[in-house]
């Protein structure tokens, strides 16, 4: 059976279908191609193994060599497909040599957004095809995908959103270099988080997101109150409430405090300072989520990933006053939080603040009956009749 580029299974089919949102042409269907532009546009998005980087840099010269009208036909479709691929920054080099450009809706996810969601997410090392198109002028590293690339998540995302979100160093400071520091306070989407919040609040792969976060602060971000909360800073949470004395009231764009920042983040001092600057220890974000219930089980952690130690922070807030049964927008307790994230620790000590094991979420769920992972023990509790 001949091979088929458009079969669904294919490597080669993700990216033709990334290709017809990036590549603005007549030719916006690759069914409309010729055979020759199909293979050379293939050419170009192969991805070749670790040892054998660049290796299909010759067959395409080959190609263009015997048809140099193919840079003009499809050059943008193959440098994109070649800037999502592995391996193939020789390639890219070589078709922008050439005189490939990219084509593709300024607005929209671009190439680059995929090639710096896929470089982060897998920790590749070589960051090379940036620098290549960045030096040639043929992107900004300002540049701002709009469009949100697929339904379910916020547009406005910047190529310093994706690489906070991960954690790249040395993609960081190349952006930097090249002028991403323009668009380092740029929220994601309407009212989200910027770049800094991104790397110093998320609880994956935290060594590189924070070299990620020194670097975007060595490179101009504003070290903002929730950024310093999140990285128990108490330093610069103490110069920002004497700069401000309402910055513990401060609310982001999901109506959350400082201090659900920090705990979230397991940042005992920074908390500390937060409640003696008057910070409400119930105040609630637009989930209905209080402190206690991030304190208690922070949500986001991939499994084998680092969790926080948050049971101080726990314990801090149940001794100023946290309502132990507060309920979040759907019917959760800091209870079913602690269980369901497997947060033993925390759960026990709610259970010793008095919490109700018999509250029910939206599903009809009691803490105990959502308890896996570390804290999937404290079913017993329910055949032993607990509150």
């Amino acid at each position: 059976m001949d091979h088929d580029p458009f079969c669904p299974d294919t490597p080669e089919a993700r990216i033709w279908k990334l290709l017809e949102r990036y590549v603005w042409l007549k030719q916006r269907r690759a069914d409309t191609l010729t055979a020759e532009e199909t293979a050379f546009v293939e050419a170009a998005m192969r991805d070749a193994p670790d040892e054998e980087a660049g290796a299909n840099v010759e067959e395409i010269r080959a190609m263009l060599a015997n048809r140099p009208g193919l840079i003009r036909s499809v050059g943008g479709a193959a440098l994109a497909a070649a800037f999502v691929g592995a391996n193939t920054d020789a390639v890219v080099e070589l078709l922008v040599a050439e005189g490939a450009r990219f084509e593709h809706d300024p607005q929209w996810w671009s190439p680059l957004h995929q090639a710096a969601d896929e470089i982060c997410r897998q920790e590749r090392p070589t960051i090379d095809r940036f620098r290549t198109v960045f030096e040639h002028g043929l992107a900004a590293a300002t540049a701002i995908a709009v469009k949100p690339p697929y339904r379910g998540i916020s547009g406005n995302r910047s190529l310093l959103h994706i690489v906070g979100f991960f954690g790249h160093p040395k993609l960081a400071e190349l952006l930097l270099k090249h002028g991403a520091a323009a668009v380092a306070e740029r929220p994601l989407g309407r009212n989200g988080p910027t770049a800094l919040q991104l790397a110093t609040r998320m609880h994956h792969w935290r060594e590189r997101r924070e070299q990620t976060a020194q670097m975007l602060l060595a490179g101009g971000a504003y070290y903002d109150v929730f950024s310093a909360c999140a990285r128990n800073d108490s330093e610069r949470l103490a110069e920002l409430l004497r700069a401000d004395s309402d910055a513990a009231q401060q609310r982001n764009g999901q109506e959350e405090t400082p201090l659900h920042w920090a705990a979230w983040c397991g940042a005992l001092e920074c908390a500390k300072q937060l409640l003696k600057a008057g910070a409400r220890v119930n105040a609630a974000a637009n989930n209905g989520k209080t402190p206690l219930h991030l304190a208690a089980g922070p949500l986001n952690v991939p499994p084998g990933q680092p969790r926080p130690d948050n049971i101080e922070v726990v314990r801090l807030l149940l001794g100023n006053g946290a309502a132990v049964d507060a309920s979040d927008d759907h019917a959760r307790s800091p209870l079913h939080h602690a269980a369901y994230q497997g947060y033993s620790e925390a759960a026990e000590a709610l259970l010793a603040a008095g919490a109700n094991t018999r509250l029910r979420n939206v599903r009809g769920k009691t803490p105990l009956e959502v308890a896996r992972r570390g804290a999937a023990h404290l079913r017993r509790r329910k055949r032993l009749g607990g509150r």
